[in-house]
């Protein structure tokens, strides 16, 4: 991907926050929509504390993953 488009973190979330996961998930799929070619994360502490489960095709992906169907 070699787009000239910027994708700000600071536009979703910030550093300061209780959570930044729903922020970061929300710039990447901004990325992805826009076909960014950079997405820029401003110095700080970012907390990840919330969790996405994503179901999967029934295939263990990662070792610990916890449950096959479930990553």
């Amino acid at each position: 991907m070699s787009s000239d488009k910027i994708i700000y973190v600071k536009d979703y979330t910030s550093p300061s926050g209780q959570d930044s996961a729903d922020g970061i998930r929300e710039a990447i799929r901004a990325a992805l929509e826009a076909e960014a070619g950079l997405i820029v994360f401003e110095a700080g502490t970012y907390r990840l504390t919330s969790v996405e489960v994503v179901q999967t095709e029934g295939m263990v992906h990662d070792a610990g993953s916890g449950h096959q169907l479930w990553k």
